[in-house]
């Protein structure tokens, strides 16, 4: 619809600059055909005017022969004398009316002749008009030409603008088109990536959850322990409080008896005393006795003080033993664990750059495509032999630590029983020294 429009306010002032020229080209055309016309109708009419001059004259003639003759038969001599003066008046009129006749026609000849050069110029003027009229023709055609040369010049460069928008949009699209290749080649990369960590995240969840319920394990054992700690520390708080109380009464019969016998020795002699002491032996046998109870009193509580040392001594020492232990293990495996991510991430930044390559050189040259499929075959299965040799050493070194930690806690128990011992030994001597 636009070209139509253009075409059409093209060509109306075109039809309106070539219309004027061919209608004054109509106009002086039938403008000559009229003035043509009527010249050929007036040039008879000189001819005729000649011969009806000359008739004119000859009748005159023959009219004054006639008058002349008529009076000399009729009228007298001076009749003839009018008449000879009226001929001689006729002739003199006569070589007028010849001079007359002459001169009109010289100016015939030259009117015939000027007519004959104002015809030829008429003609001329018609070829030349008839020319001008060619060359309107041919300047209209030429405007015409102008205009439609103009017209397609458009039409060509508007196409040649479309054929350039075509071929940015081709060159668009072959970008676009690379892009998506690459795109793909990137999804694929990633996905084996996702594939790669989604493997490696299922078996360290598996070794995590191994290790957790290695963990909820100990922790279990641990509570346990803590259990029969409570349940040790309580009887052994019994026991601290039963010794406190027998030591208590023995103080207060030991004060008893001391007061009993300061009170006896002043109020009785010597002999007295001596006898009341040989009377009273039994009496004796019950403190040796009270004295020996004691004694095995104070043993008892200086083992049992003993024991509550040790196991307090060991219960801390298993703890921090087994916070050590846990933390050294978290640490190595945290740093096993970023080491071995780290291997994994240059194995797999490897792999990526080697198939890019190999992408390029099976681009390059196609006829070595399957030597390079092959290499890259192998290369998989060594990834995936280090992968499997990655989540056996993590299991080896899972295990390894779970046993020096069960190692160092029955050393570290053995160790603390030893030296509860001694110290129950040298607790044992002190109180027989006592």
């Amino acid at each position: 619809m636009v070209s139509t429009s253009s075409k059409t306010d093209v060509m109306k002032p075109l039809f309106v600059k070539a219309g004027i020229p061919l209608a004054l080209s109509v106009a002086g055309f039938v403008f000559s055909r009229i003035v043509l016309r009527r010249s050929t109708i007036a040039k008879p009419f000189p001819l005729q005017t000649t011969d009806s001059n000359d008739d004119f004259i000859d009748e005159a003639s023959i009219h004054g022969l006639q008058s002349t003759s008529s009076p000399i038969k009729d009228d007298d001599q001076e009749h003839m004398i009018t008449c000879s003066q009226d001929s001689s008046s006729t002739v003199a009129s006569r070589i007028q009316f010849e001079e007359e006749i002459l001169g009109l026609k010289n100016e015939i000849e030259e009117l015939l002749k000027r007519e004959h050069s104002l015809a030829m110029q008429f003609l001329g003027y018609r070829v030349m008009k008839e020319q001008d009229t060619v060359l309107m023709e041919l300047n209209n055609m030429l405007l015409l030409e102008t205009a439609r040369v103009k017209f397609l010049d458009r039409e060509i460069s508007s196409i040649e603008a479309q054929t350039q928008g075509f071929e940015n949009f081709v060159v668009l699209c072959r970008r676009v088109l690379e892009q998506v290749e690459i795109a793909k080649k990137e999804k694929r990369l990633l996905e084996r990536k996702v594939k790669k960590l989604s493997r490696r995240t299922q078996e360290q969840s598996r070794i995590v959850g191994e290790k957790n319920a290695k963990i909820n394990g100990l922790e279990a054992e641990i509570m346990r322990f803590c259990d029969v700690l409570e349940m040790k520390t309580n009887v052994i708080k019994k026991l601290d409080d039963e010794v406190r109380e027998s030591e208590a009464a023995v103080n207060r019969l030991q004060e008893e008896k001391n007061d009993l016998l300061v009170k006896l020795i002043a109020a009785e002699s010597p002999a007295s005393l001596i006898s009341k002491i040989e009377a009273e032996g039994i009496g004796m046998e019950d403190y040796n006795r009270l004295a020996s109870e004691l004694e095995k009193l104070h043993k008892d509580r200086s083992a049992e003080t003993t024991e509550l040392i040790y196991l307090r001594w060991s219960n801390a020492c298993l703890r921090h033993e087994l916070m050590r232990s846990h933390g050294q293990q978290q640490q190595q495996l945290q740093i096993e664990d970023k080491k071995k991510y780290l291997e994994l991430e240059l194995e797999v930044s490897r792999e990526i750059a080697d198939c890019e390559l190999e992408q390029q050189q099976q681009h390059e040259e196609p006829c070595l495509g399957v030597a390079s499929s092959s290499k890259t075959f192998s290369k998989r299965k060594k990834l995936l032999k280090k992968l499997k040799k990655w989540v056996e050493g993590g299991e080896i070194m899972a295990s390894n630590m779970d046993e020096k930690g069960k190692h160092e806690i029955n050393c570290c128990g053995k160790s603390s029983v030893s030296e509860g011992e001694d110290h129950l030994i040298y607790s044992r001597r002190s109180c027989s020294s006592v």
